[in-house]
Parts: structure tokens; C-alpha cells; sequence
């Protein structure tokens, strides 16, 4: 039987561990975990896309210091393209009508629907259309460690 872990600091650092059919428990109590913050938010597929939302936005926030921080980027050489989108919460962005043209910046993108493609150029998408495509891409991220046991 596989059995999978994850931990990192959406699961507060704690070992989680789930056998193959139970992998959904795993994102469910993360999707938990973070809706407690948002008790409005009760069905499954929003809960998802809420938890990818919040995600993609912190991520967002860590490249822009790094960036900033490592002299790649500065808010007054930006575009007025990039300000918009970058201001813009995760989730929001149409992606099949973006071309993302920065070359030292990463967009983090949230699909508003499942299956709506990301834009063209350095993007991480954070994709949230089922358990197992959110889950990879919370690992992606480095919000989150996993693997089969």
C-alpha cells in the first residue's frame, strides 16, 4: 500500500501522513486549516481555490522582497502593465489575455477556472482543479514538502 507525508509550514511543521486513498484528507485538512481564517468559505472547490489564492499571494509577496532585496527589480523602473497585475490579488488575472514580459520577476497565477491557461513568460502557476494538482503545486511553491513513504 503507498502511504504519502507532507509537512512544511502549511501543516505548522507537523508530519502528516495518509495512505493512497486518503491523499484528499491531507490537502482537506490544510484546506481546513486555512478556511478556519475564513469561515464564510464552505464548499470544497472554493475552499481550493481559496487556499491557492492565499498561497499564490504570499508567494507573490516573497519574490517582489527577494527581488527587491537582491537589486533585480524596482518598483519605479516597472511597467505600468506590471504594477496592474502585480496589484492585482491572485485569481483575479485573466490569463489567456496576459503575456507576462518581465524578465527578472516571476507573476504567480492563480487560474480563475480550472482549466483557464496561464499567461506566456515567467509565471508559477498555482493550479488548484483537483486535489492532486493543488497539492503539487503547493510543493512547488515550497509551501509544503511531500512524498511517497
Amino acid at each position: 500500500m503507498n502511504h504519502f507525508w507532507i509537512c512544511g509550514e502549511l501543516t505548522g511543521d507537523a508530519l502528516w501522513l495518509a495512505d493512497r486513498d486518503a491523499l484528499g484528507s491531507l490537502i482537506g485538512g490544510m484546506i481546513r486549516r486555512h478556511s478556519a481564517e475564513d469561515p464564510s468559505i464552505v464548499e470544497p472547490i472554493a475552499a481550493r481555490k481559496a487556499l491557492a489564492i492565499a498561497v499564490a499571494d504570499e508567494l507573490q509577496k516573497r519574490l517582489l522582497v527577494l527581488a527587491m532585496k537582491h537589486g533585480r527589480w524596482k518598483r519605479a523602473d516597472a511597467s505600468d502593465t506590471e504594477m496592474v497585475v502585480l496589484g492585482h490579488r491572485r485569481g483575479e488575472t485573466r490569463g489567456n489575455t496576459l503575456v507576462w514580459m518581465s524578465q527578472v520577476l516571476d507573476l504567480v497565477f492563480v487560474p480563475r477556472t480550472p482549466l483557464e491557461p496561464p499567461p506566456a513568460g515567467r509565471v508559477v502557476n498555482v493550479g488548484w482543479k483537483d486535489d492532486s494538482t493543488l497539492l503539487t503545486s503547493l510543493v512547488e511553491a515550497g509551501f509544503i514538502d511531500g512524498g511517497r513513504l
